[in-house]
């Protein structure tokens, strides 16, 4: 309840019992044919919307994992369910002291012991498609009963239902759960606002961990993308597993077609298309493209299409990028291309979501020495090295 009614609707605190509503939920979610009448047909998503889908479950997997914050094991645990309750708790009260109370400790245990747990007593934990299967109704319940929400549901509205979870419940929960990626704190100009930064920093450049975000969005400004170097450590790739991208995963790319050969180039190349696609109109607005290479030396540069994966895409310069260049492409369609123009010239608070941020695991001796022929236009990257003392 704390995680439906409170946290997705904060407006709503002061929400009915929850008893009371499980019992009138129950009530008219009698089946039809108990009636005696005829049951209608299951709601079905709309064939057409599979990025609808995407969307909904990558939200879905983030709430995961904010429950599975404390052991990140895959699995949610008791204690941590109930952790992530008490943060939902505090983001609502705005008090980061209050604490469950009794009768709410109790609630959220009656709920877990109904669930499809493994383990036993105090161990007790879920699987994270047992968690998805009982909160989306949840939260269904929820958007039909109240009246301020929006009546939708995961199966005919997917899009809309996950976009709805991602900026009522999931974002705030993850600021709270995982400061340590999502906090912006700069503590250095390489983490400066982008707004302030007059003159382009020289390339490669070396930036705290917190920085990230900001050294990225510097050399945007610029017209640069940027190829982020993790020096080994993990927490780059976690920190943009938790935002809200379109990702292209090089290594999985690489064990598809060279080393599995389940699919083949021109496959894969469809697969990259279409993550660009998303990631210029997701919904009518935009998202980065997350590349990520592990720690690969995949030959990019092979990969790159006139149309379908353009070497355009690695320019942040507005001369050599933007809306017209790729409806050109046939990347977006003439209406988001309408759309992303009248952006541009307004909030421009769509078209400057996008971008493409290349990460790889190692360090700027391998970029240098593999990388360089691997890359398109590497020499024009912002290389952004990890100093991994900051990621401790």
């Amino acid at each position: 309840d704390l995680l439906v009614r409170r946290v997705m609707s904060p407006s709503k605190a002061a929400a009915k019992p929850a008893a009371s509503h499980r019992k009138a939920s129950a009530e008219k979610s009698t089946p039809a044919k108990a009636k005696g009448k005829t049951a209608p047909k299951a709601a079905v998503a709309k064939e057409d919307d599979v990025e609808g889908k995407e969307l909904l479950e990558e939200v879905l997997d983030k709430l995961c994992r904010c429950c599975d914050h404390d052991d990140q094991d895959g699995e949610i645990g008791r204690v941590e369910f109930f952790a992530t309750c008490e943060a939902a708790l505090r983001i609502v009260t705005k008090d980061p002291k209050e604490d469950l109370s009794i009768k709410q400790r109790k609630a959220i245990a009656a709920w877990w012991k109904e669930q499809d747990l493994v383990g036993s007593g105090n161990d007790t934990r879920m699987t994270f498609d047992s968690f998805k299967k009982s909160i989306v109704p949840k939260v269904e319940e929820y958007l039909q009963a109240s009246e301020d929400a929006p009546k939708l549901t995961a199966s005919k509205e997917p899009r809309e239902f996950g976009a709805w979870m991602q900026t009522t419940c999931v974002s705030d929960l993850e600021k709270v759960l995982f400061p340590e990626v999502v906090k912006k704190a700069p503590a250095s100009a390489a983490g400066a606002d982008a707004a302030e930064v007059e003159t382009p920093p020289e390339y490669p450049l070396t930036v705290d961990f917190k920085e990230l975000p900001q050294s990225i969005a510097v050399a945007k400004k610029f017209g640069k993308r940027s190829l982020v170097l993790a020096s080994g450590k993990d927490q780059v790739e976690t920190y943009f597993s938790y935002q809200m991208t379109s990702a292209i995963d090089l290594k999985q790319v690489l064990g598809e077609v060279l080393l599995k050969k389940s699919k083949t180039k021109e496959e894969a190349l469809e697969d990259m298309c279409t993550s660009v696609k998303t990631s210029l109109d997701s919904s009518g607005f935009c998202k980065p493209l997350w590349i990520r290479m592990a720690n690969t030396a995949f030959a990019l540069t092979e990969y790159l299409h006139p149309t379908k994966f353009p070497e355009e895409l690695f320019s942040a310069d507005e001369s050599v990028w933007n809306p017209a260049v790729a409806l050109e492409k046939e990347l977006v369609t003439k209406q988001q291309h309408d759309n992303l123009v009248i952006d541009m010239k307004t909030t421009r608070k769509k078209w400057d979501d996008f971008n493409v941020v290349i990460t790889h695991t190692g360090d700027l001796d391998f970029a240098n020495e593999y990388l360089k022929t691997a890359l398109p236009k590497f020499d024009d990257l912002a290389i952004l090295v990890v100093d991994p003392a900051s990621c401790s």
